[in-house]
């Protein structure tokens, strides 16, 4: 992973926001975080720990976590964590919870929420357990990724148990414990075999000749199905003809039937069809009109309604309207005056503006005396760090010509450091060989223990193991057989004449089997099987012992290998270096003249260290205080230049006032002028909208007033001309009573009132008529097709039972060839699922013979624990890739029989000894070697570019000597290209690491970040 961002606020010493930009940190590769202890540094590890997974180390969850995490000048608690993950993806986690506003000590549930950039957009994840997401449990993570304070140097000194769990946990090794599979695929094959077994001892009594017979039955009801379907289809014929000619029969008396009915209605459909054509002559000539006339009627009388009460609005209009006239005069006097009262409200801005500059000139004068007695001060001490620079600077003058030739017995010492360590490796090396050679002899004495060799070990036990094979085979051959003869005994002794025989049903045996004494001969072929087994068993343990022993002998024979092509590169290197020894002062076998004069130059060059350093701070200082009074002289320029421009606005702000007089106001405060301002604009506003108001409701009075009127003459005309329609319209009506049958218009009227759907109706009456023409068209068809036929039900009836007879004799012979055709298909598939069976168990047999040299094998830990330590010994391997380097080749890491880390010293002809004798510097490296192994092995396991990670160390305890060694190790990180970050309270850490971020403690506003890029 690799943090993106960092957002804190109100955990622990953070009281106010702060948020961290990691991409400017990670850039540099070494990034550091410092700051005074109790500032707030190892708080910014927790924050991301806990945001990722919910946990802390100071606090559980027995300790109101809430309340205790959260600082107590805040009611917010929040962290908000970005990164990139190894798949390449960015997430969010989040924590957040408030304080109660009315309970203090109350603090809510911190609330942990997950997101997923994706689509533009931050998506939620279901779970807020980074485990899932980056796939490192909380403890690991600190192990490998962000290493909290007092935890560095963990892995380096947990025991050999709880580091094995370690890596199975990270690495995931519990993936080679193939025990449990083994075992769950012998007992799944163990129980196919019983399943093909039992399923195999159900198709014993199933033989092809079975199936032969069947079929031959099966051919003969064929042919009798074939003989009466043709008798069937003829017979078939006959019955349909007979009952076609009954359904003509039963149709024509139906038809008549119905024709009959239909007559017996005709005078009533007439009768309709008359009134039909009445109420269709009404309808036409004096629907219309009548409807009309009563529209009229209708309008008439609302119109009336209407124009009574628009004649009371408009009397209602005119007296509110006399009334809004006499109560705007007074407001329209005010309204007049408003110019002169605008100007005065003018002034007083001015009046204020005048009284606040008087007020700034006093405040600025204040600060011009302040600041002048602060610029005084300053100079007396920039001549005194004047001074103090130029005598440091004699001093370092007078060294630098002792020190300027320390590089050159820097590269004489790192020469000597190298001869030595290459000479102690070589010998190291010399003495390995030789004990790898012995180990190897051991190995091959146990093989010749137990009766083998290595160079052919596997081809013998293979031998063995298929000749115990072929015995175990003929001797289970024998075992069936005689089972066999034993079950034909038992029913060769319960034969009798006259009895059917159970295996061939003859009544007669003449030829009985002999019964002979097989117990002992089977008791022989048991005891050969359970020493064919015991001997197959043994053969297998033997072979699991060799194969351990073998995987051994490889793994030593490999080490002499790579021993000894390490011995010709060292001696190589030797050589080389020899030759690189070109100083001609010194003498390169007396490196005691070498040391001597070597330590002389260091005295000085440590000298010149702390005199630059001092001439660094002096220097710092003296600028730190040149510009702070140069800023402070510039500010008392402006005060002045602001002083007068003050002045000025004042005497332009006098010449606006006519009304108004300075001293009207000289003695009064702001707050006093600016009420009686307020009062004065509250006065200009009431007037404006007063006059506002009662203008509009006259203007929107007349407007009504105007509507109103015309709204009523409108009306007046509007009723005039409905009375003339009226009146046509009852002309109209009259002169076609007249033209009509019809004797008056009530006539008229009730026809009307009958509501006859015409469209409705004229469909009933044709229907009828059509129905009427088609029943007698019809009956003249039927007539036609019986015509000279006869029908006679005994006939039909006769015909149908002879058919059904055939049917059912069809029906009896189709169930009896179904059934033999079902027996013969399920014959078939019996035969077939008998052979696929044999093959199946065969198979299953082998199968289980090769699982339990797997299960062997894999049972126990044994292997996980081998995997596991090749893993820790991959992960020594890349840690002395560096820690070999760090300590100028004396020192490097090794594992001791119990996976427990040891060191060898090369400087004491590579003997060994306990990490613990390590000094402070020298365990520092091991751990951050170890450290960065361990972080490199879970990054190229997850496939991950970043290879990122955060040490919380204070490194106080360490010495002089182990810090230069810490410092010399963290600048190597540089070369590497990976990314690291380290917080520390040490000052002398922080020149070594320019891009870094500064945590202090305020006491009023908690921690805060400032970011340092030298």
């Amino acid at each position: 992973m690799l943090p993106k961002k960092l957002s804190i606020q109100g955990l622990y010493s953070y009281q106010n926001k702060e948020e961290i930009d990691f991409e400017n940190l990670t850039s540099a590769g070494l990034f550091g975080i410092f700051g005074a202890v109790g500032s707030g540094k190892s708080s910014i590890l927790e924050a991301i720990g806990f945001a990722l997974y919910g946990q802390t180390e100071r606090l559980g969850l027995k300790d109101t976590r809430a309340y205790n995490m959260m600082n107590l000048k805040s009611n917010t608690l929040s962290i908000v964590f970005d990164f990139e993950n190894y798949d390449g993806r960015l997430y969010r986690f989040e924590a957040k919870a408030r304080r109660n506003s009315k309970r203090f000590e109350d603090v809510g549930t911190i609330e942990r929420n997950a997101f997923l950039w994706e689509n533009d957009q931050w998506t939620p994840l279901p779970s807020a357990d980074a485990a899932q997401y980056i796939h490192l449990s909380y403890e690991n993570f600190r192990r490998t990724v962000i290493i909290p304070q007092g935890k560095f140097q963990e892995f380096l000194q947990l025991t050999a148990g709880e580091r094995t769990k370690m890596l199975l946990d990270i690495f995931q090794l519990e993936r080679f414990d193939l025990s449990d599979n083994i075992g769950k695929i012998l007992n799944e094959n163990k129980h196919q075999l019983d399943i093909k077994n039992g399923a195999l001892s159900q198709y014993e009594n199933k033989n092809p000749e079975q199936l032969v017979e069947l079929k031959q039955q099966s051919a003969q009801v064929q042919t009798e199905i074939s003989t009466f379907s043709e008798l069937q289809k003829t017979k078939e014929i006959q019955v349909k003809e007979l009952v076609d000619l009954a359904k003509i029969f039963d149709a024509l008396h139906a038809t008549q039937k119905e024709y009959e009915s239909l007559q017996a209605q005709s005078s009533d459909f007439d009768t309709r069809k008359q009134n039909l054509q009445v109420y269709e002559t009404a309808k036409l000539e004096f629907e219309s009109l009548i409807s009309n006339r009563g529209n009229i009627a209708n309008k008439i009388q609302e119109r009336q309604k209407l124009i009574s009460q628009l004649q009371l609005d408009f009397t209602n209009i005119q007296s509110e309207n006399k009334d809004l006239t006499a109560a705007f005069v007074p407001i329209q006097k005010a309204n007049d005056a408003l110019e002169e009262q605008r100007s005065l409200l003018h002034e007083y801005d001015f009046a204020f503006s005048i009284l606040k500059n008087e007020k700034e000139i006093e405040l600025q004068k204040s600060r011009q005396i302040k600041g002048q007695k602060f610029v005084d001060d300053k100079d007396v001490a920039l001549q005194a760090y004047e001074k103090s620079i130029k005598e440091l600077e004699v001093q370092i003058s007078l060294l630098e010509k002792d020190a300027d030739n320390l590089d050159i017995y820097f590269q004489i010492q790192n020469w000597w450091e190298t001869r030595n360590s290459v000479e102690k490796e070589l010998d190291f090396l010399t003495k390995k060989s030789e004990k790898i050679k012995s180990e190897l002899l051991k190995n091959e004495l146990e093989f010749e223990k137990l009766g083998y060799k290595v160079s052919d070990w596997q081809e013998q036990i293979f031998a063995k193991k298929q000749a115990l094979e072929i015995q175990i085979t003929e001797n289970q051959q024998q075992a069936n057989q005689i089972a066999v003869r034993t079950e034909l005994q038992t029913f060769a002794t319960n034969l009798e004449d006259g009895i059917p025989c159970p295996l061939c049903g003859a009544m007669h045996h003449p030829d009985v089997l002999k019964a002979e004494n097989i117990s002992k001969h089977s008791q022989v072929i048991n005891q050969q099987a359970e020493t064919l087994n015991m001997q197959m068993n043994e053969l297998k343990s033997i072979e699991n012992q060799l194969n351990q022993l073998f995987i051994a002998y490889k793994s030593q024979e490999n080490l002499l290998t790579q021993n000894t092509l390490e011995i010709q590169d060292k001696k190589e290197n030797l050589a080389k270096h020899l030759t690189k020894f070109s100083w001609d002062k010194f003498d390169n076998d007396d490196i005691a003249a070498f040391q001597l004069s070597f330590e002389k130059v260091k005295s000085a060059s440590d000298n010149l260290k702390k005199l630059r350093v001092n001439w660094n701070t002096e220097k710092l200082n003296f600028q730190k205080l040149q510009d702070e009074k140069h800023k402070y002289a510039l500010a008392l320029v402006e005060i002045e230049q602001k002083i007068e421009n003050l002045r000025i606005q004042i005497i332009q702000d006098s010449s606006h006032l006519q009304q108004l007089k300075l001293d009207d106001f000289a003695q009064k405060d702001l707050d006093e002028l600016n009420a009686e301002k307020v009062n004065l604009s509250k006065q200009i506003t009431k007037v404006v909208a007063d006059f506002k108001l009662y203008s509009e409701r006259i203007k929107a009075n007349e407007t009504v007033l105007t509507k109103a009127e015309s709204s009523l003459i409108s009306q007046k005309q509007e009723l005039t001309q409905n009375e003339k329609e009226r009146t046509d319209v009852e002309f109209s009506l009259h002169e076609k009573l007249k033209q009509s049958t019809f004797e008056n218009l009530e006539e008229v009227i009730a026809i009307l009132d009958t509501a006859i759907d015409i469209t409705k109706e004229r469909t009933i009456i044709e229907a009828f008529n059509k129905q009427l023409h088609a029943l007698a068209t019809q009956m003249a068809t039927f007539h036609e097709q019986v015509k000279g036929k006869d029908f006679n039900a005994n006939d039909l009836e006769k015909a149908q039972l002879e058919l059904a007879e055939l049917n059912q004799k069809i029906t009896e012979l189709q169930k009896q060839n179904g059934n033999l055709s079902g027996q013969i298909k399920q014959l078939t598939e019996d035969l077939q699922t008998k052979d696929t069976l044999g093959k199946e168990v065969n198979s299953l047999q082998l199968r289980q013979e090769n699982i339990y040299t797997l299960f062997n094998l894999f049972k126990g830990q044994g292997f996980v624990n081998y995997i596991s330590s090749v893993y820790l010994q991959q992960l020594c391997q890349s840690a002395n890739n560096r820690f070999y380097q760090l300590t100028n080749n004396h020192l490097q890491l090794d594992l001791n029989d119990k996976n427990e880390f040891i060191v060898i010293d090369y400087m004491n002809e590579g003997k060994y000894r306990s990490v613990k004798t390590l000094s402070g510097g020298q365990t520092f490296q091991a751990a951050l070697c170890l450290a960065l192994a361990l972080a490199d092995s879970v990054q190229a396991n997850k496939s991950d570019q970043q290879n990122f990670f955060f040490l919380d160390e204070g490194f106080g305890s360490l010495d002089k000597n182990s810090l230069n060694i810490v410092f010399e190790t963290l600048k190597s990180l540089r070369k590497e290209h990976r990314i690291v970050g380290v917080i520390s309270h040490v000052e002398e850490l922080q020149q070594e690491i320019p891009i870094s971020l500064f945590v202090k403690n305020d006491p009023e506003t908690g921690s805060y970040l400032t970011f340092n890029n030298d």
